[in-house]
């Protein structure tokens, strides 16, 4: 199994393949939500990321896939955030 691939093999339903690949991303007032492509979706803090925080809509909405999906950039406010990075809280 390879860093990008997990399997969760408790699932009353069998084996469940995880990828963590982002498709997509939406913000509401507080949140950032990223959808991957398994179909999960991660919820964080905006707060977690100020220059994400203090952008505008408009500016958050101007994101882009990197790395065939595992991060995610916005040039114009110089962030990039890394799909593991939010799914792990490694130090």
């Amino acid at each position: 199994m390879d860093e990008k691939h997990a399997a969760y093999t408790s699932s009353p339903w069998g084996h469940i393949q995880l990828t963590a690949i982002a498709v997509g991303v939406q913000f509401d007032s507080e949140r950032m939500h990223v959808r991957l492509i398994d179909g999960r979706v991660i919820s964080v803090p905006l707060t977690w990321f100020p220059r994400l925080l203090h952008a505008t809509p408009e500016q958050r909405n101007r994101w882009e896939l990197i790395i065939s999906g595992k991060g995610l950039r916005w040039e114009e406010i110089d962030e990039d955030i890394s799909i593991k990075g939010l799914l792990c809280s490694c130090e």
